[in-house]
């Protein structure tokens, strides 16, 4: 065994036990009733000067003396007149070293301690502050936080403990995946995944008002035929049917047919028919003589018991 080995194994049989972490729920936290007065009463236990800006931050800096007599002044925080060292010029630290005045803006403080915390520093490295701690001025704004009482505080779940849990695994992720994936279900299901459409709109008007507004129509036309054809197509189709032969069945066959199961005078059917075939083929017809050759049709339906509506068969009962 080399010595690196002999002294590797005696330094894990002589490390100490691992003790956990102390309980911080159980620990009284100290409150201050005035976090603002503790914090500037900290800041001069300490060797410091707290000045609380109310009004423009120039006026405020110009009451400091230090601020008064500095000739090279840094600053991060707009608003500073004397302001003379641009930091993005700066490679060097020791560039720094005769800075006399610094002004940063600080993100909260601790009132156990007058501690703030930095975290915009416009680019001065680790190794600037050993050479600008001296003259740090932070804070200045009347909207400075003083965040904690004390330090333990800012180690307290300040979060939801369920994001901290998954924090650093792919639990977020795929949650936020499949947030997206339903969004994109919704969005492409949707009812209204396309162009606007108009409400539909029921049509109020009825079967009388539409028969009333094409026999008017007619009427005013003086369509005589055209009305007996409206009529007359439909009563030829039923009397084939009733009489079982083709709808193109000659006008003496299907009369004769129609006689014979109804008992009906044939030459009589026969005549009817042959007299609206020929008004519909454009023999002159009245409005008198229209009338009374519908009226003989749907008499002859009526009476032959075909194309009658269910209301129409109820009456005749």
């Amino acid at each position: 065994m080399s010595a690196r080995d002999e002294i590797l194994k005696a330094l894990r049989a002589a490390a100490p036990q691992t003790v956990p972490l102390p309980d911080i729920g159980r620990v009284s936290a100290v409150r201050y009733p005035d976090v603002r007065e503790r914090f500037a009463k900290s800041v001069v236990e300490v060797g410091g000067r707290c000045v609380l800006v109310e009004g423009p931050l120039e006026a405020a800096l110009a009451a400091i003396p230090e601020y008064a007599a500095a000739r090279k002044v840094v600053s991060l925080v707009p608003g500073v007149a004397k302001a003379n060292v641009d930091l993005s010029s700066i490679g060097d630290p020791h560039d720094l070293r005769d800075v006399d005045f610094c002004v940063l803006p600080a993100e909260l403080g601790v009132a156990e301690n007058g501690a703030v915390w930095i975290t915009e520093h416009g680019g001065i490295n680790r190794a600037d502050n050993l050479f600008l701690a001296f003259n740090v001025v932070t804070g200045g704004a009347p909207s400075g936080r003083v965040a904690f009482d004390e330090f333990h505080q800012g180690y307290g779940a300040t979060e939801n403990s369920v994001f901290a849990y998954f924090r650093g695994t792919p639990i977020l992720w795929m949650f936020a995946q499949g947030a997206l994936v339903v969004l994109a279900l919704v969005w492409t299901r949707g009812r209204r995944f396309a162009r606007p459409l108009p409400a539909p709109r029921a049509d109020r008007r009825s079967k009388l008002e539409f028969v009333a507004s094409m026999a008017e129509l007619q009427q005013r036309a003086r369509a005589y035929d055209l009305a007996i054809e409206n009529i007359y197509t439909r009563t030829r189709r039923a009397l084939a049917r009733y009489g079982g032969v083709p709808a193109s069945a000659t006008l003496d066959v299907l009369a004769a047919r129609v006689a014979a199961r109804s008992g009906r005078d044939r030459q009589e059917l026969e005549s009817l028919m042959r007299e609206c075939e020929d008004a519909i083929a454009g023999t002159p017809l009245s409005a008198r003589r229209a009338l009374e050759l519908a009226r003989r049709l749907r008499e002859l339906e009526r009476d032959l018991g075909i194309l009658m509506r269910s209301r129409e068969i109820r009456q005749a009962r």
